[in-house]
């Protein structure tokens, strides 16, 4: 390297504008080489110091080593990456080849507590990509900067049966230019901040590993280059600013702003601690083992634990000598640690940019945000950051965090519809999805101008995931607005659907789909819109310019590449229409009321409508014109313009009147009133919180108990006109306020009274379901029970007993009682007549 002009500086200096006409290098550690031409820059990582002398240990299956141990492998030795620019004087630089890979293949099967062992993983690593790996190298470039990159192999190693470079290509495509093969080598050209992924000889391209595995079913090995941005570094020491070297402890966060991890491999452990208002800097030349988490911080003197936390840096966290703790019939860990890469609780204005997160022995991150602000300047980034997961639970970046420039490898769940996603380039290799999608936030949310390299599932019938995917969640119809646009699924061997709505009681109104272009998966698996009775498809999605292999999605040939249920009838191609809603009626009849009042509104807008007869002279007989029928109210669903008419009739003299109390008051008996009948409903009682991992317990993803519904009283009085009736309406049962509140009941309901001539007519309300407690090991979601004293009437029946649940599933409610009978334990509300 006689040829640069090579100067070694402090850690302090970050290179923002030397030039020279031969190029210049600055280089703040041996292992960190930076060089600049004009405005030209280009960092290269050569090294992770001490990356095999220092790498910890790991177990292995009996026979592979006498020892039964190896060192963890984070450097490739199978690929080496070069690169070249005008800021190196056109010279070849070497990069420090990062290495991760499934463990499957090297450590023993165990069984779980209860003697088996599963048939999908062992120990968590997924089978299916058993010794697959995936090497990368991180450079920094600026934008408009072009940067040679070469690709070899090393040795006599060996891809899909070839121990030379046969073929290769670079997805995402546009990505990059100036594509070819040399002598054995690979070469292609970028000029802005990207991250791309190189599959050689067709190993990924070619092959399904579900379908149509490699000859002799060897494993894969990806390759990628993550082309980041150039980032602001850190001093190595100054005011604030603590560096840490491999082997040092975690200091007083007192004693420091930001903490520098010198390069290197550090053993962490589990739970390195994060405080609010630090930063922690890891370069791209160290290597961190172990887990970061804020479940044991303070807030000290800010908002909360987790405020203002940035983490960044090019660096790995590697979870790869630890096990995934607390997953069902594994092994039982303490509560005072995260298996996760990245837990931030109580999140508020956090960063997290540009690490790796290699093989996570649970999720990647799980970050939880601040319930305390929804401010704009208190939203949190996920910005260049690269999950690659391995296992089970292997999921990527979650949360109420917005994404920007990721790359996400996962073996399970990639995201989550929680906030932005945008420009990120996803990798799916096992199982679940790349956008789950239990909820989504209310208001207005992009997915939008990401690619798709691989969308693939374990199973060759690819039933267990899809891209968008919706597999649980709140029930019911949720109104959100989330738009899904620029997004290219490019893998021409996917065996799984790219939309996959299966609702479980839940729908959404006022998603879109636009500018989408997806690949039919090649096992002939449609995409899927499943409603439900209770939450139809009605309107709630719209696509736009959406096309599979290069075909216009339309309304006609909709059903060509989707399987749908009756509760899927209606839905949108292109922007929906507005429509107008005209209700007339006699007023001295009466009068129509609708819980939404608009000029016009947005097609298959639901609106409610209740016709309101004159009391005593009218009743309400039937709706004419856009509707039909007496049901009252009436929900109307805006599919184009309408006039509906109200109906009245006179009412009888001995034609009862139903008069309904929302609220708690008194009332008193009109004249001419000489009978009432009091039907009452108690209210139903709260849900039990769930366990979900946010702390590290024993009953990962545990539900709590469902409540109970609310009994059922009635009583018939003879009355003098003119009494007063006092009433009280029980309200439902409230759910516990935030986390787990060790094993007491939810709320339960109110009960609902009624006094009239000395009597009270009361209907209990239901119990709340059992909370789950971090702090039991076994614990399962006890139900709410419908309470069977207290109830005074002619007429009792008692509501359903809520159901139980834990990790399989999800309890049901209790049955409201109705006249006609007892409520079903778990079954839908019955109405009394």
């Amino acid at each position: 390297m006689k040829h640069f002009n090579k100067i070694i500086t402090s850690l302090s200096l970050y290179l923002l504008g030397i030039s020279s006409v031969f190029g210049g290098l600055v280089s703040s550690t041996p292992s960190m080489e930076t060089y600049a031409a004009g405005a030209e820059q280009l960092v290269v990582y050569t090294d992770v110091p001490g990356h095999f002398a220092n790498a910890p240990m790991v177990t292995v299956k009996p026979g592979i080593n006498p020892q039964n141990q190896i060192p963890l492998k984070l450097k490739s030795d199978i690929f080496t990456i070069r690169v070249k620019s005008a800021a190196t004087n056109d010279q070849w630089v070497q990069c420090f080849t990062n290495y991760t890979y499934n463990r499957g293949a090297e450590i023993e099967d165990i069984n779980r507590t209860d003697g088996t062992k599963l048939t999908t993983t062992i120990q968590n690593y997924q089978k299916l990509t058993s010794g697959w790996s995936h090497s990368y190298a991180n450079i920094e470039i600026t934008p408009n900067s072009p940067v040679d990159v070469e690709i070899s192999l090393v040795g006599t190693t060996q891809l899909n049966g070839k121990n030379f470079i046969e073929k290769f290509a670079v997805h995402p495509f546009d990505k990059a230019t100036n594509l070819s093969l040399d002598a054995g080598k690979i070469y292609f050209r970028i000029d802005q901040p990207s991250q791309v992924v190189i599959d050689i000889n067709g190993q990924m391209d070619d092959h399904n590993a579900a379908i149509n595995p490699m000859a002799g079913n060897p494993p894969a090995h990806g390759i990628s280059l993550f082309a980041n941005p150039i980032l602001a570094k850190p001093a190595a020491s100054g005011p604030g600013i603590v560096s840490m070297a491999p082997g040092d402890v975690a200091p007083d966060p007192s004693t420091f702003s930001t903490l520098f991890f010198q390069p290197g491999v550090h053993e962490i452990g589990l739970s390195f601690p994060l405080h609010p208002g630090k930063s922690y800097y890891i370069p791209g030349d160290a290597v961190l083992i172990g887990t970061f988490s804020n479940l044991l911080s303070s807030k000290g003197s800010y908002r909360t634990k987790g405020d203002r936390i940035r983490m960044y840096g090019y660096g790995m966290i590697s979870g790869a000598t630890y096990t995934h703790y607390n997953y069902p019939g594994h092994i039982q860990g303490p509560t005072d640690f995260s298996d996760r890469g990245i837990v931030i609780e109580e999140g508020v204005s956090c960063e997290m940019f540009g690490l790796t997160i290699a093989d996570p022995a649970n999720h990647s991150t799980r970050f939880f945000s601040w319930a305390g602000s929804d401010q704009a300047s208190d939203k949190s980034y996920a910005r260049w950051m690269k999950p690659i997961t391995w296992r089970a639970n292997g999921d990527g970046i979650g949360g109420a965090v917005d994404l920007e420039d990721c790359f996400l490898r996962t073996a399970d769940d990639s995201t989550y519809a929680n906030g932005n996603r945008r420009r990120c380039t996803f990798w799916k290799d096992v199982n679940a999805a790349l956008c789950h999608m239990p909820d989504i936030p209310r208001g207005t949310s992009y997915f939008e101008d990401c690619d798709v390299i691989y969308n693939r599932l374990r199973d060759p019938i690819g039933n267990n995931g899809g891209g968008f995917q919706l597999r649980e969640g709140v029930k019911g119809v949720i109104q959100g607005d989330m738009v899904i646009r620029n997004i290219r699924f490019l893998d021409k061997r996917s065996n799984m659907s790219a939309i996959n709505f299966n609702s479980p009681g839940t729908s959404f109104k006022g998603v879109t789909f636009e500018n989408v272009s997806i690949e039919p998966p090649i096992n002939g698996r449609k995409q899927k819109m499943f409603g439900s009775e209770t939450a139809p498809w009605l309107g709630g999605v719209a696509f736009k310019n959406v096309t599979f292999g290069g075909v216009a999605l339309t309304e006609q040939n909709f059903d060509t590449y989707f399987d749908r249920n009756e509760w899927a009838d209606y839905l949108l191609f292109g922007d929906p229409d507005n429509f107008t809603l005209t209700t007339v009626s006699d007023s001295a009849q009466g009068e129509v009321r609708r819980d939404l009042t608009q000029a016009s509104y947005t097609e298959m807008t639901p609106v409610v409508l209740s016709a309101v007869a004159k009391y005593g002279d009218y009743v309400f007989s039937h709706w004419s014109g856009g509707a039909t029928g007496s049901a009252n109210p009436l929900t109307v669903w805006m599919d184009g313009n309408k006039t509906i008419t109200a109906n009245f009739r006179p009412a009888t003299i001995n034609e009862p009147v139903v008069i309904s109390f929302p609220a708690s008051g008194t009332w008193t008996l009109p004249a001419g009133v000489y009978s009432v009948t009091i039907e009452t409903w108690g209210a139903g009682g709260a849900g039990g919180s769930a366990y979900n991992g946010a702390t590290s317990g024993a009953n990962t993803q545990a539900r709590g108990g469902a409540g109970a519904g609310g009994n059922f009283a009635s009583r018939t009085y003879r009355v003098t006109p003119g009494e007063v009736m006092t009433y009280a309406v029980g309200a439902g049962g409230l759910p516990a306020e935030a986390g787990f509140v060790h094993n007491t009941n939810a709320g339960s309901g109110g009960s609902s009274s009624a006094t009239l001539s000395g009597q009270t007519t009361t209907a209990m309300g239901g119990r709340g379901g059992r909370n789950i407690s971090v702090s039991n090991a076994n614990l399962s979601g006890a139900s709410g029970t419908a309470q069977t004293t207290g109830n005074s009437g002619n007429v009792i029946y008692l509501g359903g007993n809520g159901g139980t649940s834990d990790s399989t599933g999800t309890g049901g409610g209790g049955g409201s009682a109705g006249s006609l009978g007892a409520g079903g334990n778990g079954g839908p509300v019955t109405a009394g007549v």
